[in-house]
């Protein structure tokens, strides 16, 4: 006898010998009927999954002048520009000149 425990969302796992037995596979649909106070379960075949993004959903989003909008709004970015400053900017304790600059202390 295989026994499984139902959760408190109604979800079952089904034992591995069962699923072996009917042929059962992840995706698989199973039809489910109570008869004579018995529940039954019927295999119906795989069900197809959906992907994510099918296939040109996107295309709205990909249109010549929203390019053009996003690159305008990227030049303007100054990301790229910080990196450099960052850079070539010295530290408070720079050893350029052998004299270490004293941190300011909040007051």
């Amino acid at each position: 006898m295989n026994a499984t425990i139902l959760d408190k969302k109604r979800r079952m796992t089904l034992p591995e010998s069962v699923c072996e037995a009917v042929g059962l596979k992840p995706c698989d649909q199973v039809e489910w009927r109570v008869e004579a106070g018995e529940i039954r379960g019927c295999k119906l075949g795989a069900q197809k999954q959906k992907e994510a993004f099918p296939r040109g959903s996107l295309l709205k989003y990909l249109t010549p002048e929203r390019d053009k909008e996003q690159l305008a709004i990227l030049s303007g970015s100054r990301q790229g520009c910080r990196r450099s400053a960052r850079r070539n900017k010295p530290s408070r304790f720079s050893t350029r000149d052998h004299t270490a600059m004293q941190p300011t202390l909040p007051r």
